[in-house]
């Protein structure tokens, strides 16, 4: 069934490939829909009538030869076609907005800027970096990210969809796919409150740490990992 779904999606994009087979206006709603799994949620966000986004999305699947959509009641599911096409839809309008930025800018740099970061880089550290940063290039978007751990990838650096740069926080890496730099060494701490029975001593072993009660990261956290090898 997948194979047979791909294949009429794509015959149907040769048999098209002489006319603008894909509007960018029915992406753009095609792709809020599938965001918003409702047909009237996208048409309130577009500011469309209803009846609007439906015949969008009606021509996009007659252009295409296959339905995108799975109806169920007022809530709606993408097909397996439409799960492939949602993929695309972003890489299309993507790059519109990019060759829109480009061409308004008279040759600077312009354009989106995808920066992915743990959240403790995004609050302590990269403020003032992303400052200066859109001070030099106005015309550059910049799109943040949250990771959802502070390491990446096990047993090597992965970057999410359309993440341009990935910050982390880790021991030095190499990726022969990717251009790796070491900016800074952050200072790995342990913190006690004043009370606390190990304040005041110059040097704590290892086994006089494990004899207290630590409050650690996720275990997904690199540095905790170097902690605990440590």
């Amino acid at each position: 069934m997948h194979r047979v779904q791909r294949f009429v999606l794509i015959k149907c994009i040769e048999k098209c490939d002489d006319r603008a087979m894909l509007d960018l206006r029915e992406l753009k709603t095609f792709r809020k829909v599938a965001m918003e799994k409702s047909f009237t949620r996208a048409a309130n966000l577009l500011h469309y009538a209803q009846s609007s986004v439906t015949a969008q999305i009606h021509g996009l699947e007659e252009e295409l030869g296959v339905p995108l959509f799975d109806r169920m009641g007022r809530r709606v599911e993408l097909t397996l076609a439409g799960l492939q096409l949602l993929s695309y839809a972003d890489k299309l309008l993507d790059m519109a907005e990019e060759a829109k930025r480009a061409v308004q800018n008279d040759g600077h740099p312009a354009g989106t800027l995808t920066v992915s970061a743990p959240e403790a880089l995004l609050a302590y550290r990269l403020p003032e970096l992303l400052r200066r940063f859109q001070s030099q290039y106005p015309a550059i978007h910049l799109s943040l990210k949250a990771s959802e751990s502070c390491a990446i990838g096990a047993g090597g650096i992965i970057l999410a969809p359309n993440v341009d740069i990935a910050f982390r926080l880790d021991v030095p890496l190499q990726a022969s796919h990717l251009a790796v730099d070491c900016l800074r060494r952050e200072p790995l701490l342990l913190t006690v409150s004043p009370q606390h029975p190990l304040v005041g001593k110059k040097n704590v072993s290892a086994r006089t740490i494990g004899q207290h009660q630590l409050l650690l990261t996720d275990r997904a956290c690199s540095y905790r990992a170097l902690f605990e090898r440590t």
